[in-house]
């Protein structure tokens, strides 16, 4: 399952900043790592652009003093360095621009990361935040006050029971 953090535009309505949401993925970025300058092109991540090729030419110029063997190591350790932290730069990007992180989604798809957030996010609004009110003393034991808590319902004598075939006293 993916994680994607939510940045909302800003100075827009809420229903018009939730249809231009961007879902910025947590990991490494695939295509910022085969094809970097089109990747940096299609999200108009400009100044990191600018960085990239300031040091993609520094890199160049180590090849001058030390070789082409310790430029291409140090060229592909780049590369993976920057497609690793690509999606921070976006999300560097994105805050520089009034772009607010709203919080977190997560999928397998984007889509269905969209989907979950949304949902999620509606049913908040509506007031249906599923919680339940927390005993005052709780004298149950630690897992059977945990499950009370989210709504279950488990005997408080089975909460003491640990492993796959338990016996009860």
């Amino acid at each position: 399952m993916k994680a994607f953090t939510v940045h909302m535009p800003p100075d827009l309505p809420d229903d018009e900043a939730a249809e231009r949401a961007a879902f910025v993925k947590d990991g490494f970025c695939w295509p910022a790592f085969f094809i970097p300058v089109l990747w940096l092109l299609w999200r108009r991540l400009w100044l990191v652009l600018l960085a990239y090729l300031i040091a993609v030419t520094a890199i160049g110029a180590v090849q001058i003093i030390a070789g082409e063997g310790a430029a291409t190591i140090i060229l592909i350790a780049f590369a993976i360095y920057f497609a690793a932290e690509a999606n921070n730069a976006r999300r560097w990007s994105l805050s520089r621009r009034g772009w607010t992180p709203t919080g977190e989604a997560f999928g397998h798809s984007r889509d269905e990361a969209e989907i979950r957030y949304f949902s999620s996010r509606e049913r908040h609004d509506d007031g249906d935040r599923g919680d339940t009110p927390v005993p005052a003393k709780a004298t149950l034991a630690p897992a059977a006050a945990v499950a009370s808590v989210a709504g279950l319902n488990i005997d408080p004598d089975a909460a003491e029971i640990v492993g796959l075939f338990p016996e009860k006293d």
